[in-house]
């Protein structure tokens, strides 16, 4: 598999700015970027992790980078935009993700893109997988709660389906 070369330091900055990009240098020193992963998709390399949090436990983060260079990002933080369709990913999380990669681009799972992979499964087996994902969630979230109500996070069962940063522009 050939990923994208990764963005250079000043690219990362570029993309989130100084103050973000400071804080998330710090976040990856400290080993803050869990479960990363990485697979190509049109346009480049997709990065994704899980990023400890400030006000939740971890948050969601992805970028797509190309050619040295970031084109696009989400994180699922207030400052990264959420799930929100106008989230840029300039936070510091976004930061971390990518400064670990450039200095521990092995410690990120190399994978197929999941689109590839389900474009390729019959009707019945997704039908299967989403009735699975379905019945899961609805039981996990439901004995989540009732285990511990203050603890109860409901974004933390899916945590590995990270945003998906909007493609580049054309």
């Amino acid at each position: 598999m050939s990923l994208s070369p990764t963005p250079t330091a000043e690219a990362v900055r570029d993309w989130v700015g100084g103050k973000y990009y400071d804080r998330g240098k710090a976040l990856a020193e400290d080993g803050a970027v869990n479960d990363g992963r990485t697979y190509e998709v049109p346009g480049g390399t997709r990065i994704c992790a899980r990023v400890t949090g400030t006000y939740a436990p971890f948050y969601r983060v992805a970028a797509t980078a190309a050619d040295g260079r970031v084109t696009a990002a989400a994180c699922t933080c207030p400052v990264g935009g959420g799930t929100a369709e106008w989230a840029e990913g300039r936070c510091k999380h976004v930061a971390a993700l990518l400064l670990t990669w450039r200095k521990r681009p092995d410690a990120f799972d190399q994978g197929e893109n999941p689109r590839t992979d389900l474009a390729r499964r019959s009707k019945e087996e997704l039908a299967e997988m989403v009735l699975a994902l379905l019945n899961r969630a609805a039981e996990t979230d439901e004995e989540a709660w009732e285990r511990d109500p203050e603890e109860y996070d409901a974004d933390a069962a899916d945590w590995h389906v990270a945003p998906d940063p909007a493609p580049p522009a054309a």
